[in-house]
């Protein structure tokens, strides 16, 4: 497994706003939806540069807090990202991009 992300924002980012924000990236992109849960999302040669799942609420915020270390975000969805190793940088600048859009953030879950 590569770098483990959450983003963590008022509402849920549609799929319309992840490919608004990797198109730029990656110089276009690819999705692919798995079991209608798990989204990847591709640059034009098809290689995987994140995946994401549907948010979800915080509904226990301590334990948000346990999982991601100090939680200075105010939103109320966790929406978990994962980058592969081949490529974590231009994963990563998407998973920012839609975070400046939903006004979230994103936090390491990788603990490094």
């Amino acid at each position: 497994m590569g770098d483990e992300l959450a983003l963590i924002a008022d509402r849920e980012a549609t799929m319309q706003e992840w490919a608004a924000c990797a198109g730029p990236v990656l110089g276009g992109s690819q999705f692919r939806v798995f079991e209608q849960v798990t989204t990847q999302i591709c640059d034009p040669d098809g290689r995987g540069v994140l995946a994401y799942w549907p948010a979800r609420y915080l509904e226990n915020r301590r334990a948000a807090v346990q999982a991601v270390g100090d939680l200075a975000a105010t939103g109320a969805m966790w929406t978990d990202v994962a980058l592969p190793y081949a490529d974590p940088v231009r994963g990563r600048a998407v998973a920012e991009a839609v975070a400046d859009v939903v006004g979230g953030v994103v936090v390491d879950r990788s603990g490094r």
